[in-house]
């Protein structure tokens, strides 16, 4: 079974073929590119392994939240491929793909934060499985809140980078961020959360929707 997955961060496009969870080919493309190459790339990476479009049985991508105009790309691409050739689509959550990726037992508590920009975090705050915040908010409202809570809490995504000193200075001991700080999912696990989906559905939709959680600058 094949299948396509693409994941969009902050610098890039990043996709790869799939054959059930072994990835076969792999390809980026950097995110100033993306809305010129994105189609003609992925195209060459099916024709080199001589996969056409139908004969995948899904597409998995990153909906998001992220870079307004990268997310824009990306699902507008592949929304015209599943108009054109009938290909399910799966859409992933990229703070719930973090989240299933970097899911330790040592922490009951995990922040996940992506930068939303002008000082406001992308946030996913699990607690031994329950969500406990999800949305976007400004990082002072984040450890505001996080204060209250009694145990140590783990920082994750480029959000942690970028707010380091803040959320040490505010929480303290009961912060704890890595040394080296994962910034984004990775593209394997769009693919693999893409796989389970299919797995369990074996269907998928035709269109996927952006996930903004924040308006954009220019509707505001």
């Amino acid at each position: 079974m094949y299948s396509l997955a693409i994941q969009n961060n902050y610098n890039e496009v990043q996709f790869a073929l799939m054959k059930d969870t072994t990835q076969i080919t792999y390809d980026s493309i950097s995110k100033l590119k993306a809305s010129i190459e994105l189609v003609s790339r992925l195209n060459n990476m099916l024709t080199s392994q001589n996969i056409a479009l139908t004969d995948l049985s899904y597409i998995a991508a990153n909906c998001g939240p992220g870079p307004f105009t990268t997310l824009r790309v990306v699902i507008t691409t592949v929304n015209g491929i599943a108009y054109a050739t009938g290909t399910p689509l799966i859409g992933i959550n990229g703070l719930q793909a973090a989240a299933h990726e970097w899911k330790n037992e040592s922490y009951p508590t995990t922040a996940i934060l992506f930068n939303a920009f002008g000082n406001d975090v992308y946030t996913l705050v699990i607690k031994q499985n329950e969500q406990l915040l999800y949305g976007v908010y400004s990082i002072e409202t984040i450890l505001e809140q996080l204060n209250n809570e009694p145990e140590t809490i783990r920082f994750l995504g480029n959000g942690t980078t970028l707010h380091k000193e803040l959320i040490m200075n505010t929480l303290g001991s009961k912060a704890s961020i890595p040394d080296s700080i994962p910034a984004y999912c990775s593209l394997k696990a769009i693919a693999d959360m893409g796989y389970e989906q299919w797995e369990s559905q074996k269907s998928g939709t035709s269109e996927l929707m952006p996930v903004y959680l924040k308006q954009h600058p220019a509707v505001r």
